[in-house]
């Protein structure tokens, strides 16, 4: 099988097992969500700026 498709067995082997487990599916999908736009960068940005405020008072 291996030399009819030109390749080693190993590579054979990681393919189908990429295959059974969805590898290249989870890898599309953490790409999606790792990449953001300027905008989206901003928003997250802005949302930890008022995650980081101190309120005074409920620290005395």
């Amino acid at each position: 099988m291996s030399e009819a498709r030109d390749q080693s067995i190993n590579t054979i082997v990681l393919d189908l097992l990429e295959q059974a487990v969805g590898l290249n599916d989870r890898r599309e999908r953490l790409r999606r969500y790792t990449t953001w736009t300027e905008s989206e960068l901003h928003e997250f940005e802005g949302s930890l700026d008022a995650q980081r405020t101190i309120d005074d008072k409920a620290w005395r």
